[in-house]
């Protein structure tokens, strides 16, 4: 019985030595031939975002990417080329890249494509484009959510906006009663970099209680004179706090 065991494991060792030290078959594993690259976003500029200046600041990051340098494209309605630029991302994956359009015509709508080296699309912005020209002067804005007229209940809501032309990017959003009383406000801080174009921001309000009509407010405060410079107002009707 011995002497059967040990030639058997001698029949298996010389296997193992013909065939190499891998247990497994290799002519059954078919390689990739689309590796996974990772992904690519865009974080600014934010859609809707209406850009009047020459320069068009876009940044994004990335994660396990594997891809290398990748390709930004602005283009029109008809996907015609208005400029690109050649991207490599930074070693902590985020990349930026300030992008000369040289577009100098009425508002179009345009879209940031970001292109692999093997022409995949990995992300996508849907932004206006702008001379100067058009450009509305000085400081402006608007809210845009929630719209005037509307009712709703909570504890908080969110305000959406836009602002242009803001000194330092920071101006505020209150929320006041129908008598004037403050109920909320913050301070937001917009992103833009060259100031002139017309962006998105965020920021949430806390009805503190408060039901009845009220406003929101957002305006800037002028550098040369503490003046208010408005950006947007709507009225609404809070109703039965959350709870």
């Amino acid at each position: 019985m011995i002497r059967l065991t040990c030639t058997v494991m001698a029949l298996l060792l010389s296997l193992v030595a013909c065939n190499g030290t891998s247990a497994l078959p290799t002519e059954n594993i078919t390689p990739s031939t689309e590796p996974l690259l990772g992904d690519v976003s865009i974080i600014h500029p934010e859609d809707g975002s209406i850009i009047y200046s020459e320069l068009l600041w876009v940044d994004g990051e990335t994660s396990d990417w594997q891809g290398g340098a990748f390709n930004l494209h602005l283009l029109d309605l008809d996907d015609n080329l208005i400029a690109q630029a050649n991207v490599q991302p930074e070693n902590d994956g985020t990349w930026r890249v300030t992008l000369e359009h040289g577009y100098q015509g009425e508002p179009i709508e345009a879209t940031l494509v970001i292109v692999s080296e093997d022409e995949q699309v990995l992300a996508s912005r849907s932004i206006v484009i702008a001379g100067m020209a058009y450009r509305p002067e000085g400081v402006f804005g608007s809210i845009t959510f929630p719209i005037s007229g509307s009712s709703f209940g909570g504890d908080s809501f969110a305000v959406h906006g836009t602002a242009s032309g803001v000194f330092e990017n920071s101006f505020i959003v209150v929320l006041e009663a129908a008598d004037g009383t403050v109920i909320d406000q913050e301070i937001v801080t917009a992103f833009n970099p060259f100031y002139v174009d017309e962006m998105p921001w965020e920021t949430e309000l806390e009805t503190n209680g408060y039901t009845g009509e009220a406003t929101i407010r957002a305006y800037a405060i002028s550098p040369s004179d503490g003046q208010e410079e408005p950006l947007g107002s709507v009225n609404i009707t809070i109703t039965v706090a959350a709870g």
